[in-house]
């Protein structure tokens, strides 16, 4: 009995090799292989939408590139934040690689893809994600979370979360260069009046927002405020909600 707790204890404090450390990238493609894995670009990227955190770390330890080019498709922390359900995980892994976090993707960021994800949002925007950047459809990652087609909660949280690291809730969207219409100049609490997001108006305001666009080139037509707006949209609540902020 003694000598089998004695070697336990051995066991217990001597350090275990994990996946990914201490191998070459000669080995770790050997260990890929040897795991069923083929050793192309698309099944690293399949391997990275899929949240495989192991494979990814031997994919990294073989030499595949954590930061890709628009030319080369290989967008990995762009392609992840698009994933459902989501892989802080993996998006930890790629970061800890040195993954990019503000490298653009065809038409957005990281940050923006990652709107969904609060967890994702939060390592990204540690690592020096940028909560103002803008993306090539005009959208700051605040407009994209108040424009996100899924619950209230999720929704409310995202914007929370880009608040506390710097968005600002006055953010006006730029210029569209993919043809989404005239949006430059749009607030968050804009975009609350047309699609209804009182939860949003509300944490836009606490944190304050404007609760009219007298800082911002759009203009409304005849004279109408945002709460206006709003009550034209059949969105009420939030209307009510941006009267309660006014003068």
């Amino acid at each position: 009995m003694y000598y089998y707790l004695l070697t336990l204890a051995l066991f217990l404090l001597t350090p275990q090799a994990s996946v990914g450390q201490d191998l070459t990238p000669a080995e770790a493609r050997q260990r890929l292989q040897d795991q069923g894995e083929d050793l192309s670009q698309s099944s690293y990227e399949s391997a990275v939408v899929q949240g495989e955190e192991k494979v990814v770390r031997l994919y990294l330890e073989a030499g595949y590139p954590v930061n890709g080019t628009v030319e080369t498709g290989s967008l990995e922390l762009n392609y992840l934040e698009l994933t459902v359900p989501e892989h802080p995980e993996v998006t930890n892994i790629l970061l800890e690689y040195g993954a990019d976090p503000n490298k653009p993707g065809l038409t957005s960021y990281p940050i923006h893809q990652a709107v969904p994800h609060a967890r994702s949002m939060r390592l990204l925007l540690r690592s020096g994600a940028n909560p103002r950047a803008i993306s090539g459809t005009g959208w700051k990652p605040i407009h994209t979370a108040t424009r996100l087609d899924t619950t209230s909660e999720v929704r409310t949280k995202a914007v929370q979360v880009l608040i506390n690291y710097g968005a600002d809730p006055d953010s006006q969207a730029g210029d569209s260069q993919t043809g989404e219409g005239d949006i430059e100049g749009a607030t968050p609490l804009l975009l609350c009046a047309v699609l209804g997001r009182p939860s949003i108006a509300q944490v836009l305001l606490k944190n304050g927002a404007a609760p009219n666009l007298d800082n911002s080139p759009v203009t409304l037509d005849d004279g109408q405020t945002l709460s206006d707006l709003a009550r034209n949209q059949d969105n009420a609540s939030t209307a009510e909600i941006i009267e309660a902020y006014r003068d």
